[in-house]
Parts: structure tokens; C-alpha cells; sequence
């Protein structure tokens, strides 16, 4: 089983194809049996920004989850 660790604030990471910068990241408080997800994940609130230049100022807020 691979560990993915939640992103860090001023990480750069790719979604959808397009690089963004994490600006917020919100760990989840809850006990994972509380979430009903796959066991060992842990839900996260995301910020980003988009760092392209066609998409500067562009904000993407996602729940993720890692194990």
C-alpha cells in the first residue's frame, strides 16, 4: 500500500493538467471510521491557485483524501 502525505502550503502539484500552488490546507478532525472512507484515508480541504499565465488568479478549492 503507497502512503500519499497531504500537500503542503506553497507546494506545487498538477491537477487536471494544470499546475497550481497549495495556498490553504485543512486537515480533517475526524476519526476515519467517521467518514466511512477507505480505511487509513483522511480527508483534506485544499486551496490552490493557478500559476499558468492564461489562468492567474484562478482559485480551485477540493476535498482529497490520502492514505
Amino acid at each position: 500500500m503507497t502512503t500519499t502525505a497531504a500537500p503542503e502550503q506553497g507546494q506545487l502539484v498538477q491537477v487536471r493538467s494544470r499546475p497550481w500552488v497549495v495556498n490553504v490546507v485543512k486537515l480533517s478532525s475526524l476519526p476515519t471510521p467517521a467518514m466511512k472512507l477507505p480505511v487509513g484515508s483522511q480527508q483534506n480541504l485544499l486551496t490552490l491557485s493557478s500559476v499558468e499565465d492564461d489562468g492567474l488568479g484562478e482559485c480551485l478549492i477540493l476535498k482529497g483524501f490520502t492514505r
